[in-house]
């Protein structure tokens, strides 16, 4: 026991000559380990996941190391402040003041649980798309705006066109329009009047910049007051074009129904 004893304190020795005064532990702790991390005023924190402790050393600049004898001072994280706070249950403990930080937690809570999955798809909506604005800070007018003066050109250029060619581009402004309209569907708007209002904005001269303001209920100039990340709106045009050639290629599709005898047992059981 003496022995034992003796390889733990020295142990804690090492981290406390480090000048660390909080210790983070994939593992747990033994009581006699924690005795004397807190006789020294340290605070220790244990059963931290693998990818907390990543997290942590990405946000606090430190470094993992697997045996408290090899802490060093240069290898410690750096925070203004660790607490630890309940919610309802469960304990959780906030690791804040880190120095420019390359990695970061966001607490979402709700009253339910289908709720909480709303928020973070939302979340992570916003997230990739200001993600988005750091790999091309190009950016497009919102409100639909931008989709009117995509259908507006393709129009244009079915004028030049006859035939089938010609359908195709119509047919591919329509799909654009009907997105618009679902706007103004949605933003409580009268659809016909918003849409023609809209289409006649669009072809004089300055219009390019009206789309639909969803709080005002109005047909306005949106230029910097809603814009949306051009890469996001790239995307998304070249995967719904994307999918309708896909389905215009598909030639026939087969139902298959379950055989009569099988229904009946199924039915029976």
């Amino acid at each position: 026991m003496e022995e034992e004893e003796k390889i733990i304190r020295d142990k804690v020795d090492a981290i406390v000559r480090s000048g660390a005064n909080v210790v983070f532990c994939q593992k747990g702790i033994d009581e006699l380990a924690q005795q004397y991390l807190y006789k020294n005023g340290i605070t220790a924190v244990r059963r931290v996941k693998r990818s907390d402790m990543e997290r942590l050393e990405r946000a606090t600049h430190g470094i993992i190391t697997s045996d408290p004898e090899d802490i060093t001072a240069d290898k410690l994280g750096k925070a203004s402040l660790v607490r630890e706070e309940a919610f309802e249950n469960e304990k959780l403990v906030f690791v804040e003041g880190c120095e420019e930080p390359k990695a970061v937690s966001i607490l979402l809570r709700s009253v339910n649980e289908d709720l909480l999955k709303e928020y973070e798809r939302e979340l992570k909506h916003a997230l990739s798309a200001v993600l988005s604005i750091y790999k091309d800070s190009r950016y497009v007018i919102g409100g639909g705006a931008e989709i009117m003066e995509i259908a507006k050109t393709l129009r244009k250029k079915a004028e030049t066109m006859e035939g089938e060619e010609r359908m195709i581009y119509e047919a591919f402004a329509d799909s654009l329009e009907s997105l618009v309209m679902t706007l103004i569907n949605n933003s409580g708007m009268k659809p016909i009047v918003a849409m023609t209002t809209l289409k006649k904005k669009h072809l004089s001269s300055d219009g390019a910049a009206y789309g639909v303001n969803a709080i005002k209920r109005e047909i306005e100039n949106l230029d910097n007051k809603v814009v949306e990340p051009y890469l996001i709106v790239k995307s998304w045009l070249i995967s719904a074009v994307e999918l309708a050639s896909t389905i215009v290629g598909v030639d026939e599709v087969i139902i298959s129904f379950k055989p009569k005898e099988e229904q009946s047992k199924t039915s029976k059981e």
